[in-house]
């Protein structure tokens, strides 16, 4: 066994360099092994709390995304309810253009909400890519030509800004699905016929059997600019 002395020799021969770096080295490794071992001791944990919110905001976007899709339909039955019970009356435009301009003062989602009969009269209120809400009508009186008039802050007609072609609405794939499948559904997505816009359309058919009456409600949901 080496006498002390002998040791103390040994050490005497070392570099003082090497004997200040060891122990920096020593400590450095210890710091980086602690760090990995902590690292990796919550990897899991982290991993767990991405996953956890990644959860919570996929549920949270589906629930926006229902009750986003859930309106129209719940508009439409609202207003063919009140036609059903007498609330309303298809016959009046006035009281269907009020009634859809003050629906969307509540809903900002909504662009368009419309009325149709098998008779071809038409009637919607709309909101136009400056904000402002205009009323459309086609009627036969009018020879079904369709047109569009500004409003007042009561939702009433104000002026003629447009007159456009022949409406036919029993053509558009809103009036024709509904009474062709006899439930609501969605139409595709497709272009505004100015071509400024992508809609996205719910529509309701629905009758009153003491007057053999049938209409389709529409409701344009969602635009892109």
């Amino acid at each position: 066994m080496p006498s002390f002395s002998r040791l103390l020799k040994r050490f005497r021969n070392i570099p003082l360099r090497r004997i200040l770096v060891v122990p920096f080295l020593l400590q450095t490794g210890l710091a980086l092994g602690v760090t990995i071992y902590l690292l990796k001791a919550h990897q899991d944990a982290v991993f767990d709390l991405l996953s956890q919110l990644r959860q919570e905001v996929t549920k949270r976007v589906e629930q926006d995304l229902l009750e986003y899709l859930e309106t129209p339909y719940r508009i439409n039955r609202i207003n063919a309810m009140a036609m059903l019970n007498g609330e309303i009356d298809a016959k009046n435009p006035v009281q269907l253009e009020r009634r859809f301009w003050n629906q969307l003062q509540h809903f900002d989602n909504i662009l368009t909400l419309a009325l149709a009969t098998p008779g071809k009269d038409f009637i919607s209120a709309e909101r136009r890519l400056n904000g402002s809400l205009v009323v459309r009508t086609s009627a036969p009186a009018t020879d079904f030509v369709l047109r569009t008039y500004s409003t007042t802050s009561r939702g009433d007609r104000s002026s003629i800004i447009n007159t456009g072609k022949s409406f036919d609405p029993l053509q558009r794939p809103w009036y024709a699905n509904p009474v062709r499948d006899r439930k609501p559904g969605w139409t595709i997505i497709r272009p505004h016929f100015k071509g400024k816009r992508y809609l996205l359309v719910s529509d309701t058919q629905f009758s009153i059997r003491k007057d053999n009456f049938k209409a389709s409600f529409y409701r344009i949901l969602t635009c892109f600019i």
